[in-house]
């Protein structure tokens, strides 16, 4: 049985209340469904022992892609013991190298030990050490192609939050490749950021849902900026008309990231880094990407996002 058949068949979303035993059931589930069998160029993308790489590298034609541009990009990984706070906090952003906590073999070993599947905590403990190297590698891909950062603090603060909002783009688009009952799965372990939408099936066309991604991701960079979520309703209806209710939708789901993200994560690690974005990505005389005030101009985004959704195939 093919993986994603057997995963539609034997997986359901659980309730909130259950994700932690969700979370041991669905490790199991994978052991279960084994290791699946790569062609030798996807193989190749394979890194060794980040949880369920292969997995998602044989469900997920985009994360093949991202992991094929991230290399191509220059970019490389290292097993190292880190958390995923500490990944969130570490400059190491602004690298083309991803350290990432090679503990696969742990999370399978920490459900289907007879003796310690029975310690909840400890399935828990190696999931606070996974990364998502998906959102990871893609940061580093987005700096090999981005335009030089501007050095005014202002605008360079607006420069990273348009970075982040390409970077979880992305994480919703795979979300939605993988449909909300599998990409619920990788969600609850860590592996990747967004459990998925129906969006990609319902909406008819490709360029319809690219689209609704810009239009998500122009909320997200909203949101960041801190602008109140009605107003950031009403500058997509404004600016995507012809999406209609998906509009409402996008604006819904770009407010859905983690407020702690919005209100302290983001901004300390910019507070705490900005000096050494500015030495990592301005240029010497180059007054680099300065995007406008008005959140109703989005051209410069518009364009430089279509360019980054087209390079991943969407």
């Amino acid at each position: 049985m093919r993986l994603r058949t057997f995963l539609q068949k034997n997986w359901r979303v659980p309730a909130p209340s259950r994700q932690n035993q969700a979370l041991r059931q669905g490790i199991a589930l994978l052991a279960r469904a084994g290791e699946p069998k790569l062609g030798p160029k996807i193989a190749g993308l394979r890194v060794e022992e980040q949880p369920f790489d292969a997995h998602l590298l044989s469900l997920s034609a985009l994360y093949a892609r991202a992991r094929s541009l991230f290399f191509e990009s220059g970019g490389s990984f290292r097993p190292s013991m880190v958390s995923s706070p500490r990944s969130l906090g570490s400059p190491t952003l602004l690298e083309a190298r991803v350290d990432y906590s090679p503990v696969e073999s742990e999370y399978f070993w920490s459900v289907l030990d007879p003796i310690e599947k029975r310690n909840s905590r400890h399935v828990l403990g190696v999931r606070a050490f996974v990364t998502s190297l998906f959102h990871e590698q893609n940061h580093r891909t987005l700096w090999s192609v981005m335009p030089p950062a501007p050095r005014e603090p202002k605008d360079l603060k607006r420069y990273l939050n348009f970075a982040e909002s390409l970077v979880i783009a992305l994480d919703m688009a795979l979300g939605d490749e993988l449909g909300p009952r599998i990409a619920n799965l990788f969600y609850l372990t860590g592996t990747t950021y967004d459990p998925g939408s129906t969006v990609r099936q319902e909406i008819g066309s490709r360029r319809a849902y690219k689209n609704y991604l810009h239009a998500a991701a122009f909320a997200v960079y909203l949101n960041l900026e801190l602008y109140d979520p009605k107003q950031v309703g009403r500058a997509l209806a404004a600016l995507f008309p012809g999406l209609g209710e998906y509009s409402v939708r996008a604006a819904g789901r770009g407010g859905n990231l983690d407020l702690a993200f919005i209100w302290k994560t983001n901004p300390t690690w910019q507070r705490k880094h900005l000096p050494a974005v500015a030495e990592a990505l301005c240029k010497k005389g180059n007054p680099g990407l300065r995007l406008p005030d008005n959140p109703l101009d989005n051209r410069e985004y518009y364009l430089f996002a279509e360019r980054w959704f087209g390079a991943f195939g969407l």
